[in-house]
């Protein structure tokens, strides 16, 4: 599971996670070390990695290439202890569909003619095939309608891997979402039905 840490040599958090066998830092935004705290969530403490993922989402985590500073406690064995604990799957982050990387991704449209399709591209990739690019989105401003949106307008004939399992993890957020949604109105009637039987009950009793 991903682990929140605070740095010792400045302030702020940072949150380390493993991915294919390697350890990657997370830097995290003022709004996003609210949101962990908000959730109850403190230095030294491991958390889901799919909170991590909408950090990732809204742009309050995001991975750098400098390193992240001294780390406040917790040696590497223990980071990789909790990792390995890490219920949900390493393939929840997008990736570039060429170099795997995480940084700074966009959803594409590339190809040429009536052959274009969607692809997920990191900066670096997006300058080597600028000239093969048309459409390009930040993958924080990507909803589940913006990317059934680009398929529909562009009719594209097709997305890749990386644009597919991103595509499946819009439609999962959505259903949660939906989910969370339904049960707290069946929630917030069962309350209001409490509320009146239990006016009901004490009408009884006056009597």
């Amino acid at each position: 599971m991903p682990v929140l840490h605070e740095y010792r040599d400045k302030v702020g958090y940072y949150v380390l996670t493993s991915i294919q066998g390697n350890i990657i830092t997370f830097q995290l935004t003022s709004e996003g070390v609210k949101k962990l705290f908000a959730a109850g969530i403190k230095a030294g403490d491991r958390f889901r990695r799919y909170l991590l993922y909408e950090l990732c989402l809204t742009g309050d985590a995001f991975t750098q290439r400098t390193g992240p500073g001294q780390i406040e406690s917790g040696g590497k064995s223990q980071e990789e202890l909790d990792f390995a604990k890490d219920p949900e799957p390493e393939t929840l982050f997008p990736r570039c569909s060429i170099c795997r990387s995480l940084e700074d991704l966009h959803l594409v449209e590339i190809g040429e003619g009536d052959k274009r399709s969607g692809s997920l591209y990191c900066a670096l990739c997006r300058k080597k095939n600028a000239m093969a690019i048309d459409t390009s989105i930040p993958l924080q401003f990507v909803t589940k309608g913006v990317f059934e949106r680009l398929l529909e307008l562009k009719n594209l004939t097709g997305i890749d891997e990386a644009a597919s399992n991103f595509k499946k993890l819009l439609d999962k957020a959505f259903q949660e979402k939906w989910s969370d949604l339904l049960e707290k109105k069946i929630l917030g009637k069962s309350t209001e039905q409490k509320d009146l039987f239990a006016k009901e009950e004490g009408q009884k009793k006056l009597v």
